[in-house]
């Protein structure tokens, strides 16, 4: 027994100072809270470990966005031409005439008038420019609509291109496209000369061919054991879409953009060891034209294509990508939903990709589609398309009506304008606006 008696004050805690001290701690074990309810408690309260990552801003950009117009600016524009077929270069017209019915890309070969310029005033700069080869055998077609010609202008440079690819033999038209769209880049970007090897990978994606079909995926693991977020952020100018356990293009953006499982070979960076983790993809920034390829083929140990998937696919006319973006309404982020709608399709028949024939579907303006087979162009309807066992590559391309210029967030960053020639071999050159 004490031998006399303690005195002592009650406190009074005010509310507020209770709210503090919850602020800063972490609940470990809460009844009726699932693990997935922590987690996501502890990424609001743990701002340090696991904030929000954004993608970074581009120091320069060379091409606004806001300058990529959607939709065909002329609507009286006529179809096009056919294009010739001497050798074997179906996998060259089939490419082209897939991106000559893209609105978005025509609408800017047409609209750069500077560029064209640019090119004009370096006698023999032109010829070597794959830009002005692209645009000069785009207006060249929608002159000869009705006849057909051969796109000698391409043909005839194709080292240009890729110095593999040749015109006596079938290629592949996904690898011509990947290295036409790569050359076309190179091309802008060399207008700016050696200043423009010192740009920021971010600012170098921000050229017009980018701005059209270049996109940005963001890549999340979250760790099993603490639920630690690690993100990445990748540029894409196409989905190659497995369609092994698909039935439609839906199907398999479905199983593309679905939770995927790691073994415990994952080494999180916040516990310090291999665990178990789930991988998921999501788009942070949509492009304005979706390129999207069927993957029909695969490569043998030999290099040479293996068999052909001739498996039947239902091509959608129209996609709704609105829930693969990653969920910026959470963190209050306006987001549009992404509409598209299929503008062209390039379509292979045969075995492998070194044998057979590529035709091309491409909508115009007039809202009807017509079928361009080299140098024979007709018009056509879309179901007779809509099941196939020999699309490859599809094109779609955003609604107008759903595109904020796939800005997240708001941007303050430099342009610039390009005053000087632009020649893929010709890398330095004086950059005079940068």
């Amino acid at each position: 027994m004490l031998d006399k008696r303690i005195e002592f004050e009650m406190l009074d805690h005010k509310p507020s100072m209770l709210s503090q001290m919850k602020n800063k701690i972490i609940m470990l074990l809460q009844n009726d809270c699932s693990k997935k309810d922590m987690i996501k408690k502890n990424e609001r309260l743990n701002g340090d470990t696991n904030k929000i990552s954004h993608l970074p801003n581009p120091k320069v950009v060379l091409y606004p966005p806001e300058r990529v117009q959607l939709g065909w600016q002329d609507k009286k524009m006529s179809v096009g031409s056919g294009l010739d077929n001497p050798g074997v270069i179906c996998y060259i017209n089939s490419t082209l005439q897939a991106l000559f019915h893209i609105p978005a890309f025509t609408n800017w070969l047409m609209s750069d008038g500077q560029h064209q310029k640019t090119c004009q005033k370096k006698t023999g700069f032109q010829k070597d420019c794959i830009v002005c080869m692209v645009c000069n055998t785009f207006k060249l077609s929608k002159k000869l609509t009705g006849s057909s010609f051969k796109a000698s202008i391409i043909t005839n440079r194709l080292s240009l291109i890729c110095k593999h690819l040749s015109t006596y033999r079938q290629e592949d038209a996904h690898e011509f496209l990947r290295y036409l769209i790569e050359s076309m880049e190179q091309c802008y970007l060399s207008a700016f000369g050696p200043a423009a090897k010192s740009l920021d990978n971010y600012s170098k994606e921000t050229t017009p061919i980018n701005q059209i079909f270049g996109g940005y995926m963001r890549t999340e693991v979250m760790c099993g054991k603490c639920g630690h977020i690690s993100t990445t952020f990748q540029h894409f100018q196409d989905l190659i879409l497995d369609i092994r356990h698909s039935d439609n293009v839906n199907d398999a953006l479905d199983n593309y953009f679905k939770k995927e499982p790691l073994d415990e070979s994952y080494l999180c960076e916040i516990c310090q060891r291999q665990v178990a983790a789930d991988k998921k993809f999501s788009i942070e920034r949509a492009p304005n034209v979706l390129c999207i390829q069927l993957k029909r083929y695969s490569i043998g140990m030999d290099g040479y294509s293996g068999n052909k998937n001739s498996k039947a696919i239902q091509i959608n006319e129209r996609l709704d990508l609105s829930s693969y973006q990653f969920d910026h309404h959470t963190f209050k982020i306006d987001v549009r939903p992404l509409r598209y709608h299929l503008v062209s399709m390039i379509i292979h028949y045969g075995s492998s990709l070194h044998c057979g024939h590529y035709t091309t579907l491409g909508l115009t303006p007039s809202g009807s589609y017509y079928c361009f087979n080299d140098s024979n162009v007709y018009r056509t309807n879309f179901k007779n398309y809509s099941t196939s066992n020999d699309s490859y590559i599809i094109f779609y391309e955003l609604e107008p009506s759903g595109n904020m210029n796939n800005t997240n967030l708001e941007r303050k960053t430099s342009t610039v304008t390009s005053t000087s020639t632009c020649k893929p071999s010709t890398r330095e050159m004086e950059l005079k606006s940068l």
